[in-house]
């Protein structure tokens, strides 16, 4: 007799569409009852034992097939909370992305397909699994369950960044369960805001990012679009013309961004990009007045200048052994990283063939073009080097990456980012754990062991000193040994009395000029006509200070002979 699948696993094999995975679910449960087992107790070497546990006379249920299903299961699991270990710790990784629009329901399939928002795919799908974990179907859910789940959609509080995240990508996909009669409730009564519509930018806006196109890169040709459709936005909200602009209603607008909570950086890029678009404007006579007028220097805010935060020497290093002593080819990239201050995005976009030797032997580690477009070479480490040893061994060869998916794809950066948070569980610190603090602690340790900034700036890749200073500071560990050192100086000052300088009073200006007029004949004006022309001339100066001292001196005898 068939067995049917456990009611806890119904769930997902409905949502996921995973009709196949039945058999080996419906085993795995049965294998958990034969151990007395459940989910809640079940540990991390648990799945490995059912995976060598025999289920026939010559095979176990360590196959592909297997792993695979249970693999995607156990993730499912670990994300409504089911189980108390991430798959990972396991040896359980995904060979595909977990989230993809055929696994969503029929609302949010609708959705994707009307709205074109295939990004949200993964957000929506949580968001219907969180649903479907505490029995709650989408149209019978209330504003406070919704809310809950914004709170903290699993086992974790959501990062304000991950936070902002997820309510855009659910934000329209609310409003439009409200727009049609799926949802019971209004999305603004938890704070919710309706997108602003798209704006169609004028002629000469578009006109204005074509010149851009061939000297600045697509991204930034992208940010460029983004800001002049706000600015445009704006333009239609209040009912002004470009042509007419005004100081007064630049000033406006200048407001309007304040208003908006934006950071300063933020706010900055936007004038930047808004002034350069009028003083293109201008130079073709489509604003009346003086871009430079309408938009000043004085307008821009001022960017708060924070400290580095490098992790505390305790904390790195026991950051750096877990991530050295870990499998996951996440956590040792993230080891490298730190070992030789590469940037998130160069990490992952290393190639398989990144090691470069000189003809001394020396291992050096070629970092891509990064945020900079600027190649760089690494001097690595013995351990750096054995890192990136074994990296390259992992996978096909060749391949494009060093670091890529098991279908060859590239990993994105919060992939990085969440990999580094499960290293450093456990470890406490004043502020989140995140990837470019590895950078920061690579270049103060540098700094705080004496490298000189020209070398620390090299190896960051950065273009000016300005950046270094800004990414780089001497570690409290070096402050406190100047300023104990400089203390102990000043102590021994006013305790120890001072020497007496041995024969200052036999001191002679005259033959001390003399010593060095010789001094320089005899070691200088051999080198070359230019030298011995420049000590001919110093020599007469030296031998008019000899005169001028020597009158000092007759004066002062005359003097004393007198009285």
């Amino acid at each position: 007799m068939r067995q049917s699948p456990p009611a806890v696993a119904l769930p997902y094999l409905e949502r996921h569409e995973a009709k196949g995975s039945e058999r080996a679910i419906i085993r795995f449960h049965h294998w958990l009852g034969q151990e007395r087992l459940t989910l809640q107790t079940l540990t991390v070497n648990d799945p490995a034992r059912f995976f060598a546990a025999p289920r026939g006379p010559k095979a176990t249920h360590g196959g592909y097939y297997f792993r695979r299903v249970l693999a995607a299961y156990f993730y499912w699991l670990y994300e409504i909370g089911l189980i108390s270990f991430h798959p990972r710790d396991a040896g359980l990784f995904l060979a595909r992305p977990h989230a993809n629009v055929t696994q969503l329901p029929t609302s949010a399939k609708s959705f994707v397909k009307r709205q074109g928002c295939q990004n949200a795919a993964p957000y929506l799908l949580r968001f219907h699994s969180w649903l479907d974990a505490k029995h709650v179907s989408i149209t019978a859910a209330t504003a406070a369950e919704v809310q809950r789940f914004f709170e903290q959609p699993f086992r974790k509080v959501l990062l304000p960044r991950n936070a902002y995240h997820y309510r855009r990508a659910l934000s329209s996909y609310l409003f439009w369960l409200y727009d049609t009669g799926r949802l019971e409730f209004d999305p603004r009564e938890i704070g919710f805001v309706r997108r602003a519509r798209r704006v169609v930018l004028p002629e000469s806006a578009v006109a204005f990012i074509q010149t851009l196109k061939p000297t600045l890169k697509d991204s930034s040709c992208i940010g460029y679009k983004s800001a002049l459709s706000q600015f445009h936005r704006w333009l239609d909200a209040a009912k002004l013309q470009l042509r007419r602009l005004d100081r007064q209603q630049s000033e406006q607008w200048l407001m309007f961004l304040n208003d908006q909570k934006l950071a300063p950086a933020t706010r900055i890029h936007l004038i930047f990009k808004v002034r350069a678009y009028l003083r293109w404007l201008a130079e073709r006579g489509e604003v009346n007045e003086d871009p430079d007028s309408l938009i000043r220097s004085s307008d821009l805010p001022k960017l708060p200048r924070y400290l580095p935060r490098p992790l505390p020497p305790a904390l790195d290093r026991e950051l750096q052994q877990r991530l050295r002593e870990s499998t996951d080819p996440l956590w040792r990239g993230l080891c490298l990283m730190r070992l030789t201050g590469m940037r998130v995005g160069e990490l992952l976009s290393l190639e398989e063939d990144c090691l470069r030797v000189d003809p001394f032997g020396n291992r050096f580690l070629k970092v891509p073009l990064g945020k900079l477009d600027k190649e760089r070479l690494v001097p690595l480490t013995e351990t750096a080097y054995e890192l990136l040893c074994w990296l390259k061994q992992l996978g096909p060869s060749p391949r494009a990456r060093l670091l890529q998916t098991d279908d060859g794809r590239r990993f994105r950066w919060f992939k990085a980012q969440q990999a580094l948070v499960d290293a450093a569980a456990g470890l406490a610190d004043s502020k989140p754990i995140t990837t470019h603090r590895l950078r920061h602690t690579y270049a103060t340790e540098l700094i705080g062991a004496g490298m000189s900034l020209v070398g620390v700036m090299k190896l960051l890749g950065h273009h000016s000193f300005q950046m270094t200073l800004r990414y780089t500071a001497v570690t409290m560990e070096h402050t406190g040994r100047e300023y104990f050192a400089a203390m102990q100086k000043i102590e021994q000052r006013y305790i120890s009395p001072l020497p007496a300088t041995p024969g200052a009073e036999a001191f002679d200006p005259i033959k001390a000029t003399t010593d060095i007029i010789a001094w320089l004949q005899n070691n200088v004006s051999t080198r070359s006509n230019k030298h011995a022309r420049s000590v001919r001339v110093l020599s007469k100066r030296l031998i008019r200070l000899q005169t001028q001292i020597h009158a000092l001196v007759d004066e002062k005898t005359a003097g004393k002979v007198a009285g």
